[in-house]
């Protein structure tokens, strides 16, 4: 789901800022959309991070 996510922010990101004459609005559009884009790409980076170091045994989770 998130790669999906990040596949439509980041594809309204590019049109927005190739579609729209330039204005404020473009401006915002394109930071709210690549925003978007970049907090779902940090969260399922730290997510896949957090879950090798689970899997590697390296620290103790609650249930140990």
């Amino acid at each position: 789901m998130q790669y999906l996510l990040m596949l439509i922010f980041g594809t309204a990101t590019v049109l927005l800022a190739v579609g729209l004459p330039p204005s404020k609005l473009r401006a915002a559009g394109v930071a709210l959309c690549f925003g978007l884009t970049a907090g779902l790409w940090g969260s399922h980076l730290l997510q896949v991070v957090i879950d090798a170091v689970a899997a590697s045994g390296a620290v103790p989770t609650n249930g140990d």
